[in-house]
């Protein structure tokens, strides 16, 4: 089981059962074995969000937080910490059931986006604001 804390400082469990994956299932359409599962885990933040509210929502239940209530409650640093407590979950899920495939997709998936991340950065950071600058202004016309 894996932990993470929201901004209204409620601790969730990420407990990876039958149960949640009926709900993931029934409530996002897909199982977390498809190939597209963790592609879109990574990629849309909003999905992500709701497979985990899909494990959580019988501990949600329990202290009276909607679903709106949770989605409010993580931002920033909360999504950060819930996808990393939620691909930990998944890997140990998927080890558990001899399927070390998927484990290690889960894994992969992790290290692509952040080289991206870290390339990404990188191209940024070499852009010189001057030189772009000048090169826009030098193709003004003069109205003059």
């Amino acid at each position: 089981m894996q932990y993470f804390t929201d901004t209204q400082q409620r601790r969730w469990e990420l407990n990876l059962t039958i149960g949640a994956l009926k709900r993931i299932k029934a409530e996002l359409d897909i199982s977390v074995e498809d190939d597209s599962f963790i592609t879109k885990l990574y990629t849309d933040p909003i999905f992500m969000v709701a497979v985990i509210w899909n494990i959580i929502s019988r501990q949600a239940e329990q202290q009276a937080v909607t679903e709106e209530d949770f989605a409010e409650a993580v931002g920033g640093d909360v999504l950060g910490k819930a996808q990393e407590a939620l691909v930990n979950e998944l890997q140990l899920f998927f080890t558990a059931r001899g399927l070390a495939a998927n484990a290690k997709a889960v894994g992969k998936m992790q290290a692509i986006l952040s080289e991206a991340q870290k390339q990404a950065e990188a191209k940024i950071d070499s852009i010189d604001v001057q030189s772009v600058i000048a090169k826009e202004l030098s193709g003004l016309q003069s109205t003059d």
